[in-house]
């Protein structure tokens, strides 16, 4: 991927995400951002107020918190995500072991890889989709720079989107068409399978086993850069939405943008012991405020070590 002209760096797949872990079949599946979410988070006390007889102000008596309770916004457009290595097996993990290599192995190989096959390497798998879309991408900077010009459509209300739905005639629709469908239909079909998969994915945030009720919906763990280090959530609400403006594929009906409202709320359970963050079980144990005072300095689970 691409930011005016130069490679996009900032590795926002790698490095922010969305964990489904569901607990009857040890399967996580991994949900990338590719777009930068909205994240907005409040958390509340429970203190009981007591108002003494002639005092002028109230004393309160803390017993406990509620959950910090976090929304978040997810955005996915189709012909952004054609930029970048899709497929359903490549975000389904498997745990088949304890061992700490093994977990570790979790958030860094393909699932269902074979022995002895390397994974390709991102960068350079990067690489080759840069230069295969070199053609595209300068057609869709002319795209994008005619449409800031002009005055009835603001950047505010995004050009990206005004182009990608060929909302400017002539040959300026000819060169965002050309950046919408630039792939070969067999990849085209794999990006949109992906898609589908996600939004699936994201309806069961409050979905249990309809074969086995006693397993419940899945534990989703927030990651985003170091401000959300792996935090353990339930859903509590969810809801998707479709960008008319961005238009459809016009052979599968598939939304190019959709959006994923998420309602979640942190649950941190462990092993009702001792918070040690980076640790299995440990890490998901309650911290309060002298973790951060002294040593951690933090309260979030963390990545496995």
């Amino acid at each position: 991927m691409r930011i005016n002209g130069q490679p996009d760096t900032r590795l926002l797949e790698q490095r922010a995400r969305l964990e489904f872990h569901y607990p009857k079949e040890d399967i996580i599946i991994f949900v990338p951002f590719y777009e930068n979410p909205e994240i907005s988070e409040s958390k509340t006390a429970n203190l009981i107020e007591y108002n003494p007889l002639g005092r002028t102000g109230s004393l309160f008596a803390y017993t406990g918190a509620k959950s910090r309770k976090i929304k978040l916004k997810l955005t996915y457009t189709l012909p952004h995500l054609e930029r970048f290595d899709m497929g359903v097996e490549k975000f389904r993990r498997l745990i088949d072991a304890d061992s700490k290599e093994t977990q570790r192995e979790l958030f860094t190989k393909w699932s269902k890889q074979r022995k002895g096959v390397a994974v390709p390497s991102p960068s350079l798998e990067a690489e080759k989709r840069y230069s295969r879309a070199k053609i595209e991408n300068e057609g869709m900077g002319r795209v994008i720079d005619m449409a800031r010009k002009m005055e009835k459509y603001p950047e505010s209300k995004g050009a990206l989107a005004l182009a990608l739905a060929g909302g400017i005639s002539g040959s300026v629709k000819t060169d965002a068409d050309r950046f919408v469908d630039h792939l070969e239909p067999q990849a085209k079909h794999k990006v949109m399978d992906t898609l589908i998969f996600f939004t699936n994915i994201f309806r069961t945030s409050v979905d249990n086993d309809a074969s086995n009720p006693l397993f419940g919906p899945p534990l989703l763990r927030l990651t985003f850069g170091t401000m959300y280090q792996s935090i353990p959530c339930v859903c509590k609400g969810v809801s998707i939405a479709y960008d008319d403006g961005m238009g459809y594929d016009l052979e599968t009906l598939t939304p190019r943008r959709l959006t994923v409202d998420l309602d979640l709320t942190e649950v941190r359970v462990g092993d009702f012991g001792k918070y040690v963050p980076a640790t299995v079980v440990q890490r998901d144990n309650l911290a309060g405020w002298e973790s951060v005072i002294n040593s951690p300095l933090t309260i979030d689970p963390g990545q496995l070590e």
